[in-house]
C-alpha cells in the first residue's frame, strides 16, 4: 500500500510540476495526461489490494460492494 501511495503522490507531483518547463500546451497537455494516467492506474491497484486485504480479512463481497456505492 505504501509503494502505490508514494506513486500516485510522485505521479500527481510530476503533472502539477509538469507546467513549469513546457511552452508548448499540446506537449504540456499530452504529458500531463500520461502523468494523471499513471496515477490513476497506481489508484486502481491500491484500491485492489485494500479489497484483496479485507477480502482475506472476511469481509464478504456484498458489504465491499454496498461500501463503494455510499
Amino acid at each position: 500500500m505504501r509503494y502505490h501511495s508514494h506513486r500516485i503522490a510522485k505521479y500527481l507531483y510530476f503533472a502539477v510540476d509538469e507546467g513549469h518547463y513546457r511552452d508548448d500546451l499540446a506537449e504540456w497537455q499530452r504529458n500531463t495526461l500520461y502523468k494523471l494516467t499513471d496515477a490513476l492506474e497506481h489508484l486502481h491497484l491500491l484500491i485492489g489490494t485494500i479489497a484483496a486485504y479485507l477480502r482475506e480479512a472476511g469481509v464478504t463481497d456484498y458489504f465491499l460492494r454496498a461500501r463503494t456505492r455510499a
